[in-house]
């Protein structure tokens, strides 16, 4: 922070403490464009916006039993109505 403003932008090192991963890592999600960045010279600048949608993104999310178990039976509900739609076409 300089002046009390918060930063917007983190150095590569920074992001990485930031998500918990090693330096290299984040530098394969940039180079295959996963976490969007800034380059300036030869410094790559990460918003952490942006990484915080990293990290949020739905992709990312691991599912509670609970929620599992809701659409597993969601879908055998669906799946038993449409063997029962098929058979009453014959």
């Amino acid at each position: 922070m300089e002046n009390g403003t918060p930063k917007t932008f983190l150095t590569a090192e920074e992001a990485a403490t930031y998500l918990g991963i090693a330096k290299i890592t984040l530098y394969t999600y940039t180079s295959k464009r996963i976490i969007p960045y800034y380059k300036s010279r030869r410094k790559i600048y990460i918003k952490i916006s942006d990484l915080d949608e990293f990290i949020l993104n739905e992709a990312n999310r691991i599912m509670p039993a609970s929620e599992i178990e809701s659409q597993a039976e969601l879908y055998d509900r669906t799946e038993s109505t449409k063997k029962c739609k098929a058979g009453d076409i014959k």
